[in-house]
């Protein structure tokens, strides 16, 4: 009695753009069926398949919609859709691996599918230069059915491009409501005048969407000599700074703005308010010695990239700035518990990986073109090392590297829970722009105060109010951060 062996074999269907690929066509059997059962080889699997991006030009950092068309003969599973890129700029090329999990039948299933804008395999691509275009060279779809089988096509190349998201001036949709006493008031968004004949006490108020913005502009002179104001945010006074803006930082979400004065007789004053935004996308490249945990740990960790993303959640929140986890880069375990060691061999690993001048980390910020497109590098190790973390980068200017780890030797080997990770790479890529530490004995509480005795960090745990368990900034530290934003990542308007 011969026994049969049913397999389940796994497809491979590659498209290559501007070439042809020619491939035999094979199936995979039970070795004892080639003498018994000859027959079993004469009915390929007849598949094709199409790939179409919806929209060629995204903003930095989204994602890029297109369609899969598929064509089958049979019902099969569809695994994996697998993307490799071409980024002439920087001659490197990557590939992207998109989870499909489909099952299809005989005829044709269209599927939407949402292109990533970093291809973190092979060299590690991210779609980043606005004046590049990065070429999909070729495509390639697993699949299972019953047989083991693979098939060219000609497809037209597929391009890819990026734009920085434009500036955008929220005050050019406000809707004021006016009162005077005798003044005369046109409020066109954000274009004031106010005129009077006698000396008349005035107000507007309009709502603003403060979520990613930190401070309302004003293009005037203040205190003007014929007229005095008022600025609140929901009653509360707001004051301007000397360059000339409204730090409203720690107020997020729909807020009442109310400028409310007095004008002189026969006076003419007027007043520009901006609420300029853009989002702004950093590219990041994480070194990860173990940080998402051993078996052993009491603990468990999860992956860096989840730790940005829920770092990312709260700079957006305030300044619109989104850290995009791109790459991970897996490193051997620190040969010392020095940060500064530790961080050498980090660069140099990341270097050579995405194959970087000199096979190492530029630490030149403020340009993405240093490092092949990524803008910052996260350092992650599970160790216990000198200091919790520590940021590098132009002496004069902002960061672009940070260290994590998950212990420290100056605080008594103290280890890090797993709730605290988000919270201590905050703290840190606030360093990276330009935000200072503070300490409990002269600051409020916030993610960068920290502790300066066992008494104060006991006190902070007991209140709620320990720099590990926090997420807010003092209004200084988002102003601060504000002006190494602008300055590094918006243009001169």
């Amino acid at each position: 009695m011969n026994r049969r062996t049913q397999i389940l074999a796994l497809a491979i269907i590659s498209f290559l753009a501007g070439s042809t690929l020619v491939y035999s066509i094979m199936y995979l059997r039970n070795p004892r069926d080639s003498s018994t059962n000859p027959g079993s080889m004469t009915h390929p699997v007849d598949f094709s398949s199409n790939l179409e991006v919806l929209q060629s030009t995204k903003y930095r950092g989204s994602a890029y919609p297109a369609q899969l068309q598929v064509t089958s003969n049979t019902t099969a599973t569809l695994n994996t859709l697998q993307l490799t890129v071409k980024d002439p700029l920087y001659n490197r090329v990557g590939s992207q691996n998109i989870s499909l999990s489909q099952q299809i039948s005989s005829g044709d299933t269209t599927f939407n599918i949402t292109i990533a804008p970093s291809f973190p395999g092979l060299d590690g691509v991210v779609v980043a230069d606005p004046a590049t275009s990065y070429t999909i060279m070729n495509y390639t779809v697993f699949l299972n059915t019953t047989e083991i089988y693979s098939f060219s096509k000609t497809q037209t190349s597929l391009d890819l491009h990026t734009l920085e998201a434009p500036l955008y001036d929220q005050a050019e949709s406000l809707a004021w409501n006016t009162t005077s006493q005798s003044a005369i008031i046109t409020a066109n968004n954000g274009n004031i005048t106010i005129q009077s004949v006698q000396q008349s006490n005035f107000a507007l108020s309009t709502m603003i969407n403060a979520t990613g913005y930190t401070r309302i502009d004003l293009n005037a002179t203040f205190p003007p000599a014929n007229a005095s104001f008022n600025f609140l945010v929901n009653q509360i006074p707001i004051f301007p700074s000397p360059d000339g803006y409204l730090p409203i930082g720690n107020f997020l979400g729909m807020q009442n703005f109310s400028i409310i004065g007095t004008i002189a007789a026969s006076s003419s004053i007027s007043l520009q308010v901006h609420l300029m935004t853009r989002h702004v996308v950093l590219f990041a490249a994480m070194a990860d010695n173990h940080f998402g945990g051993r078996s052993a740990d009491q603990f468990k960790f999860r992956t860096p990239d989840y730790y940005v993303k829920q770092a990312s959640y709260q700079f957006h929140k305030i300044f619109n700035l989104t850290i995009y986890p791109a790459i991970t880069v897996n490193m051997t375990n620190p040969v010392s518990t020095d940060l500064a060691a530790f961080r050498q061999n980090a660069m140099h690993t990341v270097g050579q990986s995405l194959g970087l001048v000199n096979d190492t980390w530029s630490l030149v910020s403020g340009t993405s073109s240093a490092n092949k497109g990524y803008d910052v590098l996260l350092i992650f190790t599970n160790h216990t090392m000198d200091h919790l973390g520590i940021v590098y980068g132009n002496s004069s200017g902002a960061f672009n590297l940070a260290i994590n780890a998950r212990g420290t030797q100056y605080t008594g080997n103290y280890r890090l829970p797993p709730s605290f990770a988000d919270n201590l790479l905050q703290h840190e890529f606030s360093h990276v722009l330009g935000a200072p530490d503070r300490f409990t004995g002269s600051s409020l509480p916030s993610v960068m105060t920290k502790p300066e005795t066992v008494q104060d960090a006991l006190n902070g745990f007991a209140t709620g109010t320990f720099w590990l368990e926090l997420t807010h900034w003092l209004e200084p530290d988002i102003q601060t951060m504000t002006g190494v934003l602008r300055l590094l990542y918006w243009p001169v308007v």
